[in-house]
C-alpha cells in the first residue's frame, strides 16, 4: 500500500534549484508605466477645460464663502453659496476624467467652507441664507 508522503526524488532537487536560480536573475525587459487615460484622448478637449475652470470657480465660490467675503465686500453667505460650490464641483468631476481629483479637492474646500463660514457668520451675527 502506498504512503502518502513520499520523499522527494533525486530529479526533484535539481529542478528546484533552476527554479530558485532564475528567481534571483534581474528583471531585465521592465516595461515603461502606463497612463490610465486612451492614447487617443491625449490632447485635452474643450469640456476638460471647462471641468478645470468649473471646479477652479468651485474653489473661488468656496472661499468667498468661508468669509474671505467680507474681504472683498462681498456679503458672504455660506449657507447658499457653500453648496453650489460643491453641486458645481460635483458636475465638474463628472465631465472630465483628467480633473477629478481637481474636482475632489473642490467638494472637500467647499465641505470645510461650509462649515466654516457658518462658524463665522454665527459668531459676527452676518446673514446666514
Amino acid at each position: 500500500m502506498p504512503t502518502a508522503r513520499t520523499a522527494p526524488t533525486a530529479e526533484a532537487a535539481p529542478r528546484a534549484a533552476t527554479t530558485a536560480g532564475t528567481a534571483e536573475l534581474p528583471r531585465t525587459n521592465v516595461r515603461a508605466p502606463v497612463s490610465s487615460i486612451p492614447e487617443s484622448s491625449q490632447r485635452y478637449s474643450v469640456t476638460d477645460v471647462i471641468a478645470g475652470l468649473m471646479a477652479a470657480g468651485s474653489i473661488l465660490l468656496s472661499f468667498i464663502a468661508t468669509g474671505f467675503g467680507v474681504i472683498l465686500t462681498i456679503e458672504p453667505r455660506p449657507a447658499r453659496l457653500a453648496p453650489v460650490a460643491a453641486i458645481v464641483a460635483l458636475v465638474a468631476g463628472r465631465m472630465s476624467v483628467r480633473y477629478q481629483r481637481l474636482a475632489l479637492a473642490a467638494v472637500f474646500v467647499s465641505m470645510v467652507a461650509f462649515v466654516v463660514g457658518m462658524s463665522l457668520a454665527v459668531i459676527t451675527k452676518h446673514p446666514i441664507i
